[in-house]
């Protein structure tokens, strides 16, 4: 093929894909969280974007990784690795919380021994936090929540936008951001200068959403 391909992957494949056949540009591989891929013509190259796109949600709103901001992680599944690794590598803190599945060793603080600033908590278990008293504790404590499943909305576009920016943080904000993230480092770093902003983009979902809900009825 000489033509480029463009490819976004999800569970289980983002997973499962370690192949000396794909070149990786960051650690996607190693961790086993590939969620793109970009055929060039000549070769397969792969990377993971979810981590990045969280960043770039958390700059969005205020939060300062660079200065050290603090972030809270429930869940050990594929965007929760990218999500930590890539929150260590722009200069911030991470805090593992185990839930379904453990985040794997590395440099993460200690849930139940912390007690300083939280900047953002992160859900990638579910919509509810459960009742362990500890994860409340942090999760309460957090300037900004964020939660990786979608929430479900109704109503004219204008609403679904509103419920996008006062929250729950969603899943919606995650799919935009990393999308984003991966056009502007990897699918289309020459376009990036005319990639819409994450608040731009939500908008448009909210409104492909409300059409597709109105043909529903």
């Amino acid at each position: 093929m000489r033509e480029e391909v463009w490819i976004n992957l999800t569970a289980p494949l983002k997973h499962t894909l370690v192949s000396n056949a794909v070149n990786s540009i960051d650690n996607s591989m190693e961790i086993k969280s590939v969620n793109c891929l970009r055929w060039d013509g000549q070769g397969w190259f792969c990377g993971t974007f979810d981590g990045l796109g969280v960043v770039s949600i958390a700059d969005y709103h205020g939060v300062d990784v660079a200065d050290g901001a603090v972030i809270a992680i429930l869940g050990g599944g594929g965007a929760a690795r990218s999500t930590a690794y890539e929150w260590i590598n722009s200069g911030g803190k991470v805090i593992a919380i185990e839930g379904r599945r453990p985040l794997p060793e590395g440099e993460w603080i200690n849930s139940k021994e912390y007690s300083g600033k939280i900047d953002a908590f992160i859900n990638f278990d579910g919509s509810d936090i459960g009742e362990i008293q500890d994860v409340i504790r942090i999760h309460d404590k957090a300037k900004f929540v964020f939660k990786a499943p979608y929430t479900l909305m109704q109503g004219t576009a204008e609403e679904r936008i509103e419920m996008l920016a006062e929250g729950p943080f969603d899943g919606r904000w995650l799919l935009v951001s990393q999308h984003l993230e991966c056009w502007s480092n990897f699918w289309a770093p020459h376009l990036g200068d005319m990639l819409p902003s994450i608040g731009l983009l939500l908008t448009k979902l909210a409104y492909a959403e409300a059409v597709l809900e109105s043909y529903a009825n």
